[in-house]
């Protein structure tokens, strides 16, 4: 009995990829394992069913200060202060918006000394007479060390789905129904011994003192 079997250049190439190609690492060994670690093994949740979560830093443990992020946060703000001086609808909307934040306790007058100071900026969307608006806070300015808080911080992997597997998903069902969750990523309690890390700074009026804020819900990472 003859038997004869040639192998194609494309099994050929697949098989010699196959081989050469470096096993993946252990998630233990990752920096998506390694923040992910960190997130379950402090991780809380009240009676309500919130979350209540910590930072995940790159070192495993706090740093002890990032100096100077007051003084960088303050000169952000005053440039921002001026913005919001020439433009009135601008000025009202964020007022608007920090005193609804502070109203809702997800935001409340600081105590103690903050360890990273977040400065915030405004992200607006005209429509007509309306202005929508979402303050963004922001902790990627460095401080005097060449830091920012965001460079301290584990990304972690990626949770959400695919594109292509959403619009899949909506093909394989007769009614597909869509909803949303009223503030959805502020309903996330940041761990007391975080907030430290998550000081702003505010005030309505140039007539009025800059006061600190902490921010109580999850915003850096």
């Amino acid at each position: 009995m003859l038997v004869s079997l040639v192998s194609s250049m494309e099994t050929m190439m697949e098989k010699f990829w196959s081989v050469e190609e470096p096993e993946i690492a252990p998630p233990q060994f990752t920096e998506d394992g390694l923040c992910e670690k960190l997130f379950s093994s402090e991780v809380t949740r009240d009676r309500q069913g919130r979350f209540s979560v910590p930072l995940p830093f790159r070192s495993g443990r706090m740093p002890v200060e990032f100096p100077g992020s007051r003084q960088v946060a303050l000169n952000h703000f005053l440039q921002l202060e001026r913005k919001l001086s020439a433009d009135k609808i601008l000025h009202r909307a964020y007022c608007n918006f920090m005193s609804d934040y502070e109203e809702l306790g997800h935001m409340s007058c600081a105590e103690g000394d903050g360890q990273y100071f977040i400065p915030h900026h405004a992200v607006q969307k005209v429509e007509e007479d309306n202005v929508k608006l979402r303050v963004v806070f922001d902790a990627s300015p460095k401080c005097h060390s060449g830091l920012s808080l965001n460079q301290c911080l584990l990304v972690g992997p990626k949770l959400q789905q695919d594109i292509v597997d959403v619009l899949t998903g909506f093909r394989v069902h007769k009614v597909a129904f869509t909803t949303d969750i009223c503030k959805m990523y502020r309903q996330i309690d940041m761990l007391p011994q975080y907030r430290g890390y998550q000081f702003i700074l505010w005030r309505d009026s140039p007539q009025v003192t800059i006061k600190e804020y902490t921010l109580i819900r999850s915003h850096t990472g």
